[in-house]
């Protein structure tokens, strides 16, 4: 599996479960997304590459779910946190079916006070590391 078949894929189960996918990084994100809920997948980074014509491709994947959350309350703010981290890791959960996919593995969420844009949003993180088949 290649960057645009990764890509492809995140855009596939994101858009399941009713977000879009902007590749993008941070910086960029602004001029990017229009509304919200949306993931930020940031550019995949190749870390290891074995085989000539066949073999595995490990890239780390950085994605950041964003939320409208200028009006919300802490507790509902706490609320939205728990159920993104539970769609992240479906996410993630339903990559690791991809037929290209080895493994995903150093899932890691970490959550984000701060906006990303300038809709006054909050955001949480998740990082892997994925292992593909080519």
């Amino acid at each position: 599996m290649k960057r645009r078949q990764l890509i492809e894929a995140l855009r596939s189960i994101a858009s399941e479960w009713g977000y879009s996918l902007h590749v993008a990084t941070e910086a960029a994100a602004s001029a990017q997304i229009e509304k919200m809920p949306t993931i930020l997948l940031s550019p995949p980074k190749l870390n290891h590459k074995s085989g000539r014509y066949h073999g595995r491709i490990t890239y780390d994947v950085k994605l950041t779910m964003l939320h409208d959350a200028i009006s919300l309350s802490p507790a509902e703010r706490e609320e939205m946190f728990a159920d993104a981290e539970t769609i992240l890791l479906e996410i993630f959960a339903s990559l690791s079916e991809n037929r290209y996919v080895a493994l995903v593995d150093s899932l890691s969420i970490k959550s984000s006070e701060a906006p990303i844009t300038h809709f006054g949003d909050m955001s949480i993180t998740a990082t892997a590391v994925v292992s593909t088949i080519y």
